[in-house]
């Protein structure tokens, strides 16, 4: 879902996207380091 082109193109995600990627990925290495 959050790679829906619509939703990825609204300027808030533009501006969200580096961060809330990082964050994903932090929680994807804890969930698997757990």
């Amino acid at each position: 879902a959050l790679n829906h082109q619509g939703f990825a193109d609204k300027p808030w995600m533009k501006a969200l996207k580096q961060p809330v990627q990082g964050t994903f990925k932090a929680l994807g290495e804890l969930a698997s380091g757990a």
